[in-house]
């Protein structure tokens, strides 16, 4: 199916039908420094009577509401009363900052683990955060960047600048930065060194990025909103783009950023450039960002830059009149956008049970039975019917049973007892999760996902992949697996 582009405008149409639901909006920022948007984000909220909280995300504090009235209750250094917040009422927006300590992310993270509607998800802004990254998921994408390479020292520069074509002047840019701070050209080998010295003076364990310079005039800066990832129905992709403008460049310097005084102008898209765009934002997985293109001058191809997750809006504005804050909110003001981004997983995934091992797991989306399940070997309920006991190869098991399902299998009904496990999936563990035990001696998948842990843990299964992000030694295949109780399961 071709791509199709839309401009926020027809996507409003299109939902115009849906009324705006009160939110509450969270939003998180470096209150030192100072910001075109965040001004004004507040003046736009209290024009419509949205409340905003713009909280620090330095000295940010997220705890528990005792009193069950809200989900989380929110605050920073700056308010004397937390602020409660829910899933349903409240959408988070990221701001720069929110990645640069572990404390900031292990706070949009307990948001995230809670289910929150966060723009951007942590992992796309930490993609965005460092450059490489950013562009080797773009080049795995099928994406057009820049030749690109790491150097760490002296020895990497020879074979990093082998890997871009070998040419100067190169582009040498700092895995981290925004605004075009940390971003510089070089034309010799004797001056890629001497730099490279330089920052290795001043940190030691500093990796730099050089690329290939592209000849161009200009970049475009491209807003992208994205509603929807890995959706198997092409219609809930809804990816528009909110506007362009071209950036040309500062006077006696190369860059074209704005808040260093380049000039900003209304441009006009290819229907290339914007498939280009929503397919960057696409393959990062955020809602909001900003994606600079590069025209090659000689031939006219267009290059990914990089992808901002927390893109300015001043310069859009001035150059063509969008008010990218308005489109937010209205975007924010529909529940049914508020839809949290996903993970694409394969359909076999490797999950860890503390006790018993990393398990085989079978993430099945057409499983929507009350709990997950797992196969036993042996089980005996005790006679009040309140625990169970049961193993797997020679380990034993007693657990407190917290309820029982009925499944039918063809003309057969099987109750099955239900427990709750702990289960450790891509590094994050899941407390008390519902699991009933089954007699799956004959199937070749010991642990069966419902959909209910799928949405806990934020995932969308790629039907025809297996082991997307984990690994299992061992190639595992169900074909062979058959007739084995205990294939694809490590003991520990």
């Amino acid at each position: 199916m071709k791509n199709q582009v839309l401009y926020f405008s027809e996507f409003a149409q299109i939902n115009e039908a849906k009324s705006p639901q009160k939110i509450k909006i969270v939003l998180f920022s470096n209150k030192s420094e100072k910001s075109y948007t965040v001004p004004a984000l507040e003046k736009e909220c209290k024009a419509r009577g949205i409340t905003l909280k713009v909280i620090d995300v330095g000295s940010c504090v997220i705890t528990e509401d005792k009193s069950n009235k809200a989900d989380l209750l929110i605050s920073d250094s700056s308010e004397k009363k937390p602020f409660p917040i829910s899933t349903e009422d409240t959408a988070i927006l990221t701001r720069r900052g929110v990645v640069r300590s572990t404390i900031t992310q292990d706070n949009i993270q307990k948001l995230e683990d809670k289910g929150f509607f966060i723009v951007n998800s942590l992992d796309s802004v930490l993609a965005c955060e460092n450059k490489y990254t950013t562009s080797k998921i773009l080049l795995n994408s099928g994406i057009p960047v820049p030749k690109m390479a790491i150097i760490d020292s002296e020895a990497s520069i020879e074979p990093g600048l082998k890997a871009i074509g070998g040419k100067f002047p190169v582009v040498l840019k700092l895995l981290s930065g925004s605004q075009g701070i940390g971003v510089s050209i070089v034309d010799s080998l004797a001056s890629l060194k001497s730099v490279m010295q330089t920052f290795r003076k001043l940190n030691d364990g500093l990796e730099i990025l050089i690329q290939e310079k592209i000849d161009t005039e200009y970049d475009l800066r491209i807003h992208v909103l994205t509603k929807r990832f890995n959706s198997p129905r092409p219609e809930d992709t809804d990816s528009v783009i909110l506007g362009a403008m071209r950036r040309n460049k500062v006077d006696k310097d190369f860059r074209t950023n704005y808040s260093l005084g380049g000039t900003v102008e209304k441009t006009k898209l290819t229907e290339e450039q914007q498939k280009i765009a929503i397919d960057a934002a696409k393959a990062i997985g955020c809602n909001w960002c900003g994606v600079d293109l590069i025209v090659d001058k000689h031939t006219g191809k267009s290059y990914v830059l990089e992808v901002n997750a927390s893109p300015g809006t001043q310069g859009l504005k001035k150059a063509t009149g969008i008010d990218v804050v308005k489109d937010i909110l209205d975007f924010l003001e529909d529940r049914n956008n508020r839809i949290r981004s996903k993970k694409i997983i394969g359909f076999r995934e490797v999950i860890t049970i503390p006790g018993i091992g990393d398990v085989v797991a079978k993430f099945d989306t057409g499983n929507g039975s009350l709990s997950s399940s797992l196969t036993y070997d042996k089980m005996e309920v005790s006679k009040d019917k309140k625990t169970v006991q049961w193993s797997i190869g020679k380990k034993t098991f007693k657990s407190k049973i917290i309820g029982s399902s009925v499944t039918e299998v063809g003309t057969e009904k099987h109750d099955r007892v239900i427990i709750q496990l702990d289960v450790e999936f891509c590094g994050k563990m899941y407390k008390a999760v519902d699991v009933s035990l089954v007699d799956r001696t004959d199937k070749s998948t010991k642990f069966l996902v419902n959909r209910k842990f799928m949405e806990r843990i934020g995932c969308s299964v790629s039907p025809s992949k297996t082991f997307i992000v984990t690994s299992f030694d061992g190639d595992y295949h169900a074909g062979e697996a058959k007739g084995d109780n205990h294939s694809g399961l490590k003991f520990e």
